[in-house]
């Protein structure tokens, strides 16, 4: 099994008429591509936004001092 990364995922989505919401989500997963999945997934379940709908903007990996959800410390046992 592959070690766990904490991922930052920046984008937009709509919100109502002529109206984008912002977003940035934190997620512990492998690799950039099943954090990308695990957001749009999150997104579509929670805001019922369709996956093409979802743009998103930046996708970076973070270092243990720079994660902020405390979710994502906890899976992945920083302090």
């Amino acid at each position: 099994m592959a070690a766990l990364k904490a991922f930052r995922i920046e984008g937009t989505f709509p919100m109502g008429v002529n109206k984008h919401q912002n977003f940035a989500r934190e997620v512990a997963c492998k690799d950039e591509t099943e954090a990308k999945e695990n957001v749009l997934s999150l997104l579509g379940s929670e805001h019922a936004v369709r996956r093409r709908f979802i743009k998103i903007k930046a996708i970076r990996e973070l270092k243990p001092e720079e994660i902020t959800s405390l979710k994502v410390k906890r899976v992945l046992g920083v302090k």
